[in-house]
């Protein structure tokens, strides 16, 4: 092999060696890149975690709540009910009349 050979073959080797190493940048930069996303995807998703099991803990809470008033409520008609007496059913005193067609 001659000299402009050998010294050719450097260059190209130098040149491959600076883009893979240039490539390899990139690829690592890439990768820091989506393991930080990862980490806060997974920081969104413990965040989001605590909101849910708080709103289940309120709705539990106002359920429990609404049972009472709704039980609170039923005890206040039936001593309204007792209190009023029986009631008996509104008649309007209209008497039915039947209409029969003689032509029929």
């Amino acid at each position: 092999m001659s000299k402009a050979q050998i010294k050719e073959s450097v260059s190209i080797w130098r040149f491959r060696r600076e883009v893979s190493l240039g490539t390899l940048l990139h690829v690592l930069a890439i990768l820091v890149m989506v393991i930080t996303a990862w980490c806060n995807l997974q920081n969104q998703f413990v965040l989001i975690r605590r909101d849910l099991n708080e709103l289940i803990r309120a709705n539990v809470k106002l359920n429990e709540q609404l049972e009472k008033l709704s039980g609170k409520c039923l005890e206040h008609e039936y001593r309204i009910n007792n209190l009023e007496g029986p009631r008996r059913p509104k008649t309007t005193g209209h008497k039915v009349v039947a209409i029969h067609n003689s032509d029929q």
